[in-house]
């Protein structure tokens, strides 16, 4: 069974804390608990990410996260860009581009060799570009 763990980012200083609860609002909107025990707020326009749990064949954490970006063939200009994302209708991680098309799943993207080049918040023009 996969561990289960989130991180949030937090819009206003620009910097990812972990998570430690998260609860919801009356206005249906979350809200975090970071490790420090300051408080977050989805309608301040901080983000949870899930955390994906894939290892490699040795069993190592790959640390990869929802709306992480990953890179097939690292340093090629011309490299396919795409971040981690959920597909509910498919019930599976995916590498999704900026046009929306899906690449492959995650663990197909392990497999071939992608890598972790950032996430969307801290390096969002990674992904601007292809």
């Amino acid at each position: 069974m996969r561990e289960i763990k989130f991180r949030v980012w937090d819009s206003q200083k620009k910097l990812m804390y972990g998570c430690m609860e998260i609860s919801w609002l009356p206005n249906g909107k979350m809200s975090f608990r970071k490790g420090s025990g300051i408080q977050m707020d989805e309608s301040l326009g901080d983000v949870l990410m899930q955390y994906t749990g894939l290892k490699d064949k040795n069993g190592v954490d790959l640390n990869w996260w929802e709306d992480d970006l990953l890179s097939k063939g690292s340093g090629h200009p011309n490299a396919p860009v795409g971040k981690i994302s959920y597909n509910e209708n498919y019930a599976c991680w995916e590498i999704v581009g900026n046009s929306g098309t899906a690449f492959c799943t995650l663990e197909a993207a392990y497999e071939n060799g992608w890598k972790k080049i950032g996430n969307i918040y801290q390096h969002p023009e990674l992904l601007e570009k292809k």
